[in-house]
């Protein structure tokens, strides 16, 4: 296995002694429902605290394996699905430190998927990702809670996107997630004044995650007994996704919205344009239109200040999910420079070519072994079965 070389920090960067990083910063399990929303986030973003930092990292975490667990190979027989079975994705994705156990995958099979995706469903349909929930004991006492977690997959390409067909996403993965989510409920009904509820995803799958987040605390609200649970959503790179109506409604039933920003992607922008949140009274008065789009929940604006990137302009690589962590791992505030705190940097080229090349990282170097073919006993190279 090639050993890629540390970096050498610039004047620019700088790398925080741990002891600045954690000796300071209370329990997760005793501030768990602030860093999940309860206040808005209030005084925990400029600068950001540590456990925030490291929660939001850990839930993107989670959305770049549905990128990397997805087999978008048009000439695999598996296309469109999942790499790995329910019962070793965790394990096979090198997370099986995480302390979750994955319930459910979301499937959906719509006409509009070949639009959006650029993916022809298989069977049972194309794979959007999955549903898991925290069963280890020693993580849910540093978690101070019992987590369930939606994780959407966004599109390939960041330019194949259309926030009507992420509006309109198939009915039966709607009804699937939350069927699955008032089953989970049901189980760990006894746990409720510490259960949450979190979505993530990046792209349109964090639209998708703000939508789904939305019909799950609805549910919880016509509830009674549900309705104290957090519904919180990590979203990374996400285009609007509804009206004015939307927004407000989203803001009244509570669901907590933390959206991470690159500012020089394009795809936030959109759609909505002119017809924003930000065009103050005018947008109010035509609210109606239908170009007329709201953010919802709390933005947090990641700068292009890391010494570990080369200019560019591909404007394509600013969308990347693996470059909105690393900018997120090295943000301190809004006025304070890089720090980088020890995420790895080769990651960032994993599928694009953004590291400076003094970091010695090839680019676009993310793939499986053989693209999936495995030498069989007589000696040739076949794809394997999914696993069970």
């Amino acid at each position: 296995m090639a050993v890629f070389p540390l970096p050498q920090l610039e004047d620019n960067a700088v790398l925080l002694p741990s002891s600045q990083t954690n000796s300071t910063q209370p329990q997760l399990c005793d501030v768990w429902r602030d860093i999940q929303g309860a206040h808005n986030w209030n005084g925990l973003l400029d600068p950001m605290v540590p456990n925030l930092k490291a929660e939001a990292l850990r839930y993107g975490n989670l959305a770049q394996l549905c990128y990397d667990a997805f087999d978008g190979k048009s000439y695999s027989k598996n296309y469109g699905t999942c790499y790995h079975s329910k019962r070793y994705l965790f394990n096979k994705m090198g997370m099986s430190e995480s302390g979750y156990q994955v319930t459910k995958y979301v499937y959906a099979n719509t006409n509009l998927l070949n639009q959006v995706f650029g993916e022809k469903p298989k069977d049972q349909g194309v794979w959007l990702g999955f549903i898991a929930v925290c069963t280890d004991p020693n993580e849910i006492r540093r978690l101070g809670r019992r987590d369930i977690v939606i994780a959407w997959r966004g599109t390939q390409t960041a330019w194949r996107y259309s926030c009507a067909a992420g509006a309109t996403v198939n009915i039966s993965s709607r009804d699937l997630v939350v069927s699955e989510i008032e089953r989970l409920i049901q189980v760990y009904e006894k746990e409720m004044d510490n259960l949450s509820i979190t979505f993530t995803g990046h792209s349109l799958g964090a639209a998708l995650a703000t939508l789904s987040a939305y019909d799950i605390k609805q549910m919880l609200c016509a509830k009674h007994n549900f309705h104290q649970i957090p519904v919180t959503v990590f979203a990374f790179a996400s285009p609007r996704v509804g009206n004015p109506a939307f927004a407000k409604r989203v803001e009244e039933i509570g669901v907590k919205v933390l959206r991470f920003v690159n500012k020089r992607d394009l795809v936030p922008k959109v759609p909505g344009v002119c017809m924003n949140e930000n065009v103050g009274c005018l947008s109010k008065l035509l609210h109606w239109l239908p170009w007329t789009y709201f953010h919802v929940g709390v933005e947090l604006p990641l700068h292009n200040n890391s010494p570990f990137i080369q200019h560019t302009h591909n404007l394509a690589y600013f969308h990347n999910l693996e470059l909105y962590l690393h900018l997120l791992d090295g943000y301190v505030g809004s006025k304070q420079p890089f720090s980088w705190s020890g995420r790895d940097h080769a990651l960032v080229n994993k599928s694009c070519d953004l590291l400076r090349e003094k970091y010695e990282i090839p680019p676009k170097w993310w793939q499986e072994q053989n693209k999936g073919l495995v030498k069989g006993p007589d000696g040739k190279w076949t794809q394997p079965s999914e696993e069970e």
